[in-house]
């Protein structure tokens, strides 16, 4: 995935989350409120709560 800063502020790694649930490892990912309620999240300082599936516009497959 892209990537640049690994802490939630470039906003490089921002996707999509279409099932699952996720939380945060810290307090504030860079992300609006608005955008999480529209299911935007930051990977690279998330946990998934389980299995989770996202939408990564940019993402290299191996």
């Amino acid at each position: 995935m892209p990537r640049s800063c690994r802490n939630g502020s470039c906003r490089a790694c921002r996707c999509q989350l279409t099932a699952g649930d996720i939380r945060y490892r810290i307090d504030w990912p860079g992300l609006s409120a608005e955008k999480r309620a529209q299911g935007e999240v930051l990977p690279c300082v998330a946990e998934a709560l389980g299995d989770v599936t996202l939408l990564a516009p940019g993402a290299q497959q191996r």
